[in-house]
């Protein structure tokens, strides 16, 4: 998404027309960039739900499926309102195409209305589109759906620790419990960088935002989510750490070789050519 976002569309948010505007090779097809971006952002959240339902069938026995059934009832509620979203958005393209005439609407909402807006590479949402309007009620939901799923899920993971606390040994217990925080931390990451720059995006098309600097926010935090969530992951999980403590160490050990190596090489060459 990253690269989507900072490289292919190059993308930025200006308030308080909520313009969104395309300076990279895709910057003609805004739309479609969009609709990638926003496909992207519901596969983003599919892989981090699968990490967090592994980490809980790891940790549960069949003495919680009845947990569990309720949990992926929830995911399967999530799933099909991310579908509709889906679908909806592909459905408003041809509205979204017409952009003049929207841009015309706008002109009058707004007195200042710079030129730039016109060009092809800024587009605008229309949500007295009927598509629209459904995408955005089943995106709410997707959100609140995903994060109860987020926490459930977690929930359960933590009662199937506490009951395989005597099958386990200390250390795989708190090594299980690190992997069960570090996965429920990074998610959250994903939750903050993303969910809560859309849900401000959405609000400011219904409330008037006159601050540029927010735009600019919007897409910093969700460009950054994955290097956020990895920094994160690294700095929680006591497994990762240690690995690439062990790598920084045997990184250090081999330049400290070589380097002591060239210096004595050189050395020998000094004393030789001063020796002639």
């Amino acid at each position: 998404m990253e690269i989507h976002i900072n490289i292919v569309w190059e993308v930025v948010v200006i308030l308080p027309q909520v313009a969104i505007c395309g300076l990279g090779f895709g910057k003609n097809n805004g739309y479609i960039m969009y609709v990638i971006m926003v496909y992207m952002t519901v596969l983003t959240g599919v892989s981090a739900f699968q990490l967090l339902d592994y980490r809980m069938k790891v940790v549960t026995t069949s003495h919680h499926s009845r947990l569990k059934f309720w949990n992926y009832f929830i995911l399967g509620i999530c799933l099909a309102s991310c579908s509709i979203c889906m679908t909806t958005l592909l459905a408003a393209y041809p509205e979204m195409t017409d952009q003049i005439s929207l841009k015309l609407k706008l002109q009058k909402k707004f007195p200042s209305f710079p030129d730039v807006f016109w060009c092809d590479n800024c587009i605008f949402l229309d949500f007295d589109s009927k598509y629209l309007k459904v995408f955005l009620i089943f995106g709410i939901f997707s959100a609140f759906t995903g994060g109860l799923y987020s926490i459930t899920t977690t929930f359960i993971s933590i009662i199937g620790l506490k009951s395989l606390q005597f099958t386990m040994s200390h250390r795989t217990l708190n090594l299980q419990k690190n992997f069960l925080w570090s996965l429920f931390l990074m998610t959250l990451v994903h939750v903050t960088f993303i969910a809560i720059p859309v849900m401000l995006f959405f609000l400011s098309h219904f409330i008037y935002i006159d601050e540029k600097r927010v735009g600019y926010i919007f897409i910093m935090l969700i460009s950054q989510h994955g290097s956020g969530a990895t920094l994160v992951l690294i700095l929680t999980n006591t497994s990762i750490n240690n690995v690439i403590k062990s790598t920084l160490q045997i990184c250090c050990l081999k330049f400290r070789k070589s380097f002591k190596c060239h210096s004595r090489v050189e050395l020998q060459n000094n004393v030789v050519s001063f020796i002639e």
